[in-house]
Formats: C-alpha cells, structure tokens, sequence
C-alpha cells in the first residue's frame, strides 16, 4: 500500500478511448468538473505495473504510460472529491512543488507551467 501524498488527476485508459478523452472523463470522476478541452504538456512518463497493482489492469500491459495534461478554469471551483482523493488545495507553483514529492508528479506541474508560458497564459 502506498503512503499518503499529493499528486494531480490521473487515471487510465478505457477501450478505444485517447488520452485528451481519458483526461477529460478522470478530472469529472475525480472531482466532478466538466471540462471540455485539455492541453497536452508533451511531458510523459512510463513505469512498470507492480504487483501489487496488477489486480487493477489485469494480465497485460507490463508498464503503465502517464501524459500530463491540463486545462485553464474560468474560476476557482470547489471540487465534488471521489473517495479516490481525501482533500484538494488551490495553491500556486511553489507551494505545489513543495507538495509533489511523489514520483514524478514535480516534473508533470512543471511541464504544465511550462506549456503555459509557451502560449502566454
């Protein structure tokens, strides 16, 4: 079992489903925001399923691809959490880094400021 720790949305893919729409679907079961369109990062990663995981994606695949995506709100909005997550925190870039400590999940925030400051938002 894994510890308590920070980490944005994520979620696999469902047959036949691309990656925009899995996103899409994720951040409305998480956390129950509709959202129309996402941006990919161009940021993603892959790791090995582990045992103890397997029960969740069956015989096959051996690894599991990540790609970060996000999506800019027109306002704060308070999330309607799924009994995947225990609580959420709006928070700048800084104070994120800080909480990201797990993984990877640093380097995908990153990528996200990233791709915002390329399109100038």
């Amino acid at each position: 079992m894994l510890p308590d720790f920070w980490q944005g949305v994520t979620g696999a893919l469902e047959s036949g489903e691309s990656f925009d729409q899995a996103a899409i679907r994720e951040v409305l079961e998480e956390t129950s925001i509709k959202i129309q369109t996402v941006t990919y990062t161009g940021f993603e990663q892959a790791f090995p399923i582990k045992p103890e995981w397997r029960k969740s994606y069956g015989n096959k695949p051996s690894h599991v691809q990540e790609r970060t995506y996000f999506a800019v709100l027109p306002e704060a909005i308070t999330p309607a959490l799924s009994v995947e997550h225990k609580r959420f925190l709006w928070c700048g870039e800084s104070e994120a880094l800080e909480l990201l400590t797990f993984g990877n999940n640093g380097q995908c925030l990153r990528s996200v400021y990233a791709a915002l400051a390329t399109r100038g938002t």
